[in-house]
């Protein structure tokens, strides 16, 4: 199944993804969001991972969609951007 990007899907085709699946869409969507937010703000990936105290390739995994951050990290990412939980699943808007 070639999966669409994360705009694309409605509920139910979220929910008949495979586990797999479903942590690759999040695991996309998340990869282009920090991206949005750290070249909105001119920022690197690993400045902003040293400034929240995480290792310096933290947010590299993140952007490159090989990691998807535990509930805590994902928090601090967004007050770093000063962003409501919900608000970091909005793609495009940008506090």
């Amino acid at each position: 199944m070639v999966i669409k990007m994360a705009d694309d899907l409605s509920r139910k085709e979220l929910l008949e993804l495979s586990d797999e699946e479903y942590e690759a869409y999040w695991a996309d969507f998340l990869r282009r969001r920090v991206t949005e937010l750290l070249q909105a703000r001119d920022l690197s990936e690993h400045r902003v991972s040293l400034e929240l105290g995480f290792s310096k390739g933290y947010l590299q995994g993140i952007t490159s969609g090989k990691a998807l951050p535990k509930y805590r990290k994902m928090m601090r990412i967004c007050h770093y951007f000063d962003l409501l939980p919900g608000e970091l699943f909005e793609p495009g808007l940008q506090s």
